[in-house]
């Protein structure tokens, strides 16, 4: 289990002396990460597919029509210029609200140990 922890993230300290529940927040925290970073993958892997079907597209339109035309892009699109999905707006406004609730304990916390921002 200890090796499971590092693993997760956790310290030394934290696993041995931590509360015992926080090995489930680094377990699930670790999760999420991890399927972040497949989803990302699989994204990345999609869009070389798209430029490779472009590609391909390009150079047979080159090859087999004497009216050529510009299939492949000059630079890469802006994927991030569209707007949120209304689930990707959730989960944005439901970060800024915990973000926003987290600062606020963040700022009494200090300004209880009479430290300033």
């Amino acid at each position: 289990m200890f090796e499971q922890a590092l693993i997760f993230g956790m310290t030394p300290k934290d696993f041995w002396q931590g509360n015992p529940q926080d090995f489930y927040v680094y377990a699930n925290a670790y999760i999420k990460k991890e399927q972040m970073k497949a989803q990302e993958q699989l994204t990345l892997a999609w869009i070389n597919g798209q430029y490779t079907l472009l590609a391909v597209s390009q150079a047979l339109s080159d090859a087999l029509s004497s009216k050529k035309q510009k299939i492949f892009p000059t630079k890469p699109p802006n994927i991030m210029k569209g707007e949120l999905t209304l689930e990707q707006k959730a989960i944005k406004d439901e970060l800024d609200v915990k973000i926003k609730g987290h600062n606020a304990r963040i700022a009494l916390l200090l300004q209880s140990k009479g430290i300033k921002k």
